[in-house]
């Protein structure tokens, strides 16, 4: 064997020692915890104070048992009101359905439907506001503008 991996052994295992020692010195005070020395045999209420104890460790885990069964039925709340949730929305979905079938909405398509709502608020929005802000792309300024909604906020009347 080398001198030069001779003595890289050695190297080593003096790290490895000192790394061991480390951790060692490290988990002393972990290792020994104080135990408890309970009650003494000679005092004179030993019998009344573990029952006591004992007492104490039943009513927390009646406690645990009792937060249990409040998270059980708080879960079970929850399901319940997401179905009725859930009929509530199937029963909105129904109304509009029907609403869409009628002889005179037969006619227009959904989307017009919601363009005509969206207009509707729009011009409500523009009547009720003192200032329009337009934004528009610096790449293509003339490709963004919408000449229909600059007409409608001008037709509206304000400066």
């Amino acid at each position: 064997m080398s001198c030069r991996k001779k003595y890289k052994i050695i190297k080593k295992v003096a790290e490895h020692k000192r790394k061991v020692r480390k951790e060692e010195k490290a988990n002393a005070n972990k290792k020994f915890k104080p135990k408890d020395p309970g009650i003494p045999n000679l005092y004179p209420f030993k019998e009344q104070l573990l029952k006591q104890i004992e007492e104490k460790k039943q009513k927390d885990e009646e406690l645990k048992q009792q937060n249990k069964e409040l998270k059980k039925k708080t879960r079970k709340r929850k399901l319940q009101d997401l179905q009725k949730d859930a009929e509530k929305r199937a029963k909105l979905y129904e109304k509009q359905q029907s609403f869409i079938t009628d002889d005179k909405l037969l006619k227009t398509a959904p989307i017009e439907l919601s363009r005509k709502s969206f207009y509707k608020e729009f011009k409500k929005v523009v009547d009720a506001s003192d200032v329009v802000i337009q934004v528009l792309d610096a790449r293509d300024p003339i490709g963004c503008r919408c000449p229909q909604l600059e007409e409608l906020v001008m037709a509206s009347g304000k400066k």
